[in-house]
């Protein structure tokens, strides 16, 4: 497009500019609906969903079939430690970035270390 700009003359100079300001006036619409797909957790509805309570239910629904239809096919879980699952995901979703312990986790949830064992 500069090639067009040094050969055509102003005309194109004008078309330029015109897009620039266009341009710099959507980059942080953009820019913004980008954190928001980033933050809301990178999923393809994100992109074309308007509120965050459904983009919220939408997520807790795709953790949920996780849970109960996903992982039985993987192995074959019992409803506790499918349970126990929930909790894990739950809790490690809630930590800021290092604080999270295998030791602090099975504390917090009341769960063996060492084995998926309620206790």
């Amino acid at each position: 497009m500069v090639h067009d700009v040094i050969l055509n003359g102003p005309s194109r100079m004008d078309d330029l500019a015109k897009a620039a300001i266009t341009l710099q006036t959507t980059i942080p619409s953009l820019i913004q609906k980008f954190e928001d797909f980033v933050y809301e957790g990178g999923l393809a509805f994100c992109v074309t969903e308007k509120d965050s309570s459904t983009i919220l239910n939408k997520c807790a629904d795709i953790i949920n079939r996780i849970l109960t239809n996903d992982l039985s096919i993987i192995q074959n879980l019992t409803r506790e430690t499918s349970v126990a699952a929930g909790r894990i995901l739950q809790f490690i979703a809630l930590q800021t970035p290092g604080a999270f312990s295998q030791p602090k986790l099975a504390n917090e949830l009341k769960i063996s270390p060492t084995t998926s064992t309620i206790s």
